[in-house]
């Protein structure tokens, strides 16, 4: 079988500037995912709401926690969301 996630992420507001990269980011090494460990982008965009993004770069990871969460770029700017888990 193929080891695959589905992640959600939201932007609740836009502010002034637009958003240049957003997505998920995740990491089984520790349980404070950033932009520097594994990173699903979307590219830039222009509209607020819910967001998905997936991998199925889990596939030989087992027994193991993953922690995940949303971000989203305005210029040199990171915003994070909620550190989520789920165990395989």
């Amino acid at each position: 079988t193929t080891d695959s996630i589905t992640f959600s992420g939201v932007i609740d507001t836009l502010g002034v500037l637009d958003v240049t990269d957003h997505g998920h980011c995740w990491s089984y090494l520790t349980s404070n995912p950033t932009v520097n460990n594994q990173r699903i982008s979307l590219g830039p965009t222009t509209n607020e709401g819910v967001y998905l993004s997936s991998t199925t770069d889990l596939n030989n990871i087992n027994n193991t926690t993953v922690y995940y969460r949303a971000y989203a770029i305005k210029e040199n700017i990171i915003v994070y969301g909620e550190i989520q888990s789920f165990d395989l």
